[in-house]
């Protein structure tokens, strides 16, 4: 007798099924290999991020636990001037914002749980729930079996009055089913 769970049954979409999420306005400035951030400091912008993507994917109805593989394709805008007003054409490096693209991805995955160390009366330590990752459960997982990307493009500037951040645009090609 099996202890695992029985599998929910998977949706089978057929191969080059493409569904379009966005532009979506970034909720938060775009996240950079260049930054070196405190994980904690980030947490409450990846958290930004997991949820667009999360609600962008309940908004256009995606299918639940998909049982194809996908090519997630991340194409991101910036906004037309900086902050001083000043045109904002310069070149960048589409390889950096592969952290954006990454959290967005964790957005279409089912949400996980998380856990805390707490320091135990007389000593040591203990992890503890500490509720859970926001997710949207279009994919089965965001491994390799899964998933070819995310793949992050550089596209057309955005108008800055209407997206302060930025706008990013998913796509998500459905690839062969999984077997």
């Amino acid at each position: 007798m099996s202890t695992k769970a029985p599998q929910a049954p998977r949706t089978v979409v057929e191969p080059g099924t493409v569904w379009i999420l966005g532009p979506l306005r970034s909720p938060v400035p775009f996240m950079s290999m260049n930054d070196r951030g405190d994980r904690r400091a980030e947490a409450p912008m990846v958290r930004e991020w997991r949820s667009a993507a999360c609600a962008a994917a309940r908004q256009q109805h995606l299918p639940r636990q998909l049982g194809n593989r996908v090519r997630v394709d991340v194409a991101v805008h910036f906004p037309d001037v900086d902050a001083r007003g000043r045109p904002n054409g310069q070149d960048r490096d589409r390889h950096n914002y592969y952290p954006t693209a990454k959290h967005l991805l964790d957005g279409l995955t089912p949400p996980k749980p998380l856990t805390q160390v707490i320091d135990l009366p007389g000593g040591g330590k203990r992890k503890v729930p500490a509720g859970q990752t926001v997710g949207y459960p279009l994919l089965i997982d965001d491994a390799d079996w899964y998933v070819d990307g995310p793949v992050v493009v550089i596209r057309e500037l955005v108008p800055r009055v209407q997206y302060p951040f930025g706008a990013v645009t998913i796509t998500i090609t459905a690839l062969e089913v999984l077997r």
